[in-house]
């Protein structure tokens, strides 16, 4: 099984705290470009210590919306989320 990591924190470095639909569209970008290669993405919260719900609507919420709940299930996992992310990511989906 192929598997990619996107780290938050390299991607968009600087920053703990990531909020706008403009850098969730960057995250998904890299996230449906690496779908097209890989069985699993891997999303790494590790230095993220919050997130808007644009935020995150834009990065999981749009994903579900295109591809279906259970590809995004089975094929995107989060690592290094406090409960406050997963939470937020949660109401996105």
């Amino acid at each position: 099984m192929k598997m990619v990591r996107i780290k938050l924190h390299e991607v968009i470095p600087g920053t703990t705290t990531l909020s706008s639909r403009e850098l969730g569209a960057v995250i998904r970008s890299k996230i449906e470009n690496a779908l097209q290669f890989v069985d699993t993405v891997v999303l790494d919260f590790e230095g993220i210590e919050l997130i808007t719900q644009s935020f995150g609507d834009e990065i999981l919420g749009v994903l579900v919306r295109r591809l279906g709940f259970p590809v995004i299930k089975e094929k995107v996992k989060v690592a290094n989320a406090n409960p406050l992310i997963k939470q937020v990511l949660k109401f996105g989906i």
